[in-house]
């Protein structure tokens, strides 16, 4: 094919429609796309959601956790913790993560409540590292460090938390269980002695 003939089909690329046509259709259809895209999106970040497939396994592990039951009312949903607040990641996590649930509950991996506890120690440790790698951002977005009055924090929070930061530690370092019951298979160096949840 020439440049001429190639220049010719760009400008009339069918028979029955315009270049603008097609152009506008395409652009009305981005249009619409968009924010019918933004919607699913937010919908899936829903713990209403998240629950059609963790119903069994973790979607009632958090009654009387400090995420779900605390003092000043405030409810932390799945997606708070799970995912990215910029829209981008959260799509590439959100979609990460739905192929990995799907597939294994597709090959029975994770689709039963048995299965999942025997699943949950290698589940739990694959989120605890994606925590350390972006020092647990999600945590953050909450729990600003540079706010913090260590006055008053209770005595506990304040032992731990001036040499844990000294050393490098993230926030999943030690809090694993806030939200999730622990792996009954926990390794004694995964928790810190002493944080009840």
């Amino acid at each position: 094919m020439s440049i001429r003939s190639l220049i010719e089909k760009l400008r009339s690329p069918s028979a029955k429609w315009s270049l603008g046509a097609l152009l506008g259709i395409g652009l009305a259809a981005g249009l619409m796309a968009v924010p019918t895209f933004i919607i699913a999106i937010e919908i899936a970040d829903t713990d209403e959601f998240c629950l059609l497939c963790h119903s069994q396994d973790i979607g009632l592990e958090m009654t009387g956790r400090p995420h779900n039951d605390n003092f000043i009312g405030y409810r932390v949903g799945c997606a708070e913790c799970h995912l990215p607040r910029a829209f981008v990641p959260k799509v590439i996590a959100k979609t990460q993560a739905g192929i990995k649930d799907v597939a294994l509950t597709i090959v029975g991996t994770i689709n039963t409540p048995e299965k999942f506890e025997a699943a949950r120690m290698r589940l739990a440790m694959h989120t605890w590292e994606k925590m350390n790698e972006n020092d647990s951002r999600e945590c953050r977005y909450c729990h600003d460090q540079e706010k913090w009055d260590p006055a008053k924090q209770n005595a506990k929070a304040q032992e731990y938390h001036a040499p844990a930061l000294a050393n490098g530690k993230t926030c999943i370092d030690c809090h694993k269980g806030i939200a999730h019951e622990l792996p009954e298979d926990i390794a004694a160096d995964h928790q810190v002695e002493g944080l009840d949840f």
